[in-house]
């Protein structure tokens, strides 16, 4: 069971507000909702549509391989999904896929590949501001 399967108008305009929220420092003028868990998503988030900017993004209900937003991504394009299911593939998405939330086996391995990261790059923080 999926949480957006569950979802409600009200639902949708709240994660829509979550999303906007968290792209607040990067407008955007273009929403395309991955057919068809990512339409409703879409529509909630016309609203904080800025016609002056030059950035699209990309929403989808829940990330499970990744195919169904990769079909859709451009490079340039921002990704955003309700629900992470399994580990985002970042290198097949320009790094540029995020979620509101994560499943705990996706949050698992994603813990486990930034140990990884830290041991490899020898830093005491993955995070570069």
């Amino acid at each position: 069971m999926d949480v957006p399967e569950y979802f409600t108008d009200e639902d949708w305009e709240w994660a829509a507000a979550q999303i906007a929220h968290q792209l607040r420092n990067t407008p955007f003028n273009n929403v395309i909702g991955v057919p068809t868990g990512g339409e409703k998503l879409a529509v909630a988030l016309q609203k904080y549509v800025d016609p002056d900017a030059n950035q699209t993004i990309v929403v989808d209900d829940v990330y499970t391989t990744g195919q169904s937003i990769g079909k859709v991504l451009r490079p340039r394009d921002i990704g955003y999904v309700v629900y992470v299911r399994e580990p985002i593939k970042y290198e097949h998405h320009n790094n540029r896929v995020y979620g509101l939330w994560y499943s705990p086996e996706a949050v698992e391995d994603m813990m486990e590949g930034a140990s990884r990261l830290k041991i490899y790059t020898g830093e005491d923080s993955i995070v570069n501001s």
